[in-house]
């Protein structure tokens, strides 16, 4: 995760992270919440629960700051989020492939209405997404 150096951002331990997710608290006047996510090709542990607990954490962010926004991006390999976003009232921003034909990286946030259009480009280095 990158942050401005003009932003002050504090980590934000989330019970139950066994995965790679880190959240973060933006201090901003309207309290942002980060996490940064990534679902390997190759894991060991059931798809569903890294799901429960990415709702999980949602729900305890909003029941502390109800008014909360709430932004989850990284690279997901095809792992199954429809569970997510309705569970947590979350919106995908990214619309078009990362990779090949695929959207394996996404942004998903609870305030879709604050963003502009997402547009991928092409890297300037190697990689396939």
């Amino acid at each position: 995760m990158l942050c401005r150096c003009d932003l002050k951002i504090e980590e934000m331990p989330m019970e139950g992270n066994q995965y790679e997710c880190l959240w973060a608290k933006v201090a901003t006047p309207n309290q942002d919440y980060v996490a940064s996510a990534y679902h390997p090709p190759s894991y060991d542990y059931c798809e569903t629960h890294f799901i429960g607990f990415l709702v999980n954490s949602c729900d305890s962010v909003l029941v502390s700051t109800p008014n909360a926004k709430l932004i989850t991006a990284g690279d997901v390999n095809q792992l199954n989020l429809k569970c997510l976003m309705q569970q947590s009232d979350l919106s995908q921003l990214v619309k078009s492939p990362t990779r090949k034909e695929k959207i394996l990286d996404v942004i998903l946030t609870n305030t879709p209405n604050l963003f502009g259009k997402v547009c991928c480009k092409k890297s300037l280095v190697q990689t396939d997404h």
